[in-house]
């Protein structure tokens, strides 16, 4: 399960994470914290138009929409962004 897993790596109990607000301000402060250590910067639109162009190169090699998927989210680690959510993911793909 992924939420024991972040859990364990993260030194919390399940319960804790669980209780996190993702969406409260704290959780903002920590995203961009996290960011900076990585040295990851928010996704912008421009950073989705240069996905789309990506996944279009793609499907031309593989068209299969998990692949396509895949390759987005290499490519947004590569560029060093943050993911969009996987919502917005799928409209790209």
């Amino acid at each position: 399960d992924i939420g024991r897993y972040v859990a364990g790596i993260l030194g919390v109990s399940i319960k804790d994470l669980e209780q996190y607000d993702f969406a409260s301000r704290s959780a903002r402060s920590h995203r961009k914290e996290i960011r900076k250590f990585l040295s990851y910067r928010p996704s912008t639109n421009e950073d989705a138009k240069k996905a789309v162009a990506f996944l279009i190169d793609e499907t031309f090699r593989d068209f299969n929409e998990l692949n396509l998927l895949c390759c987005l989210q290499q490519w947004y680690r590569d560029n060093r962004i943050e993911l969009p959510v996987l919502s917005r993911q799928k409209n790209l793909v």
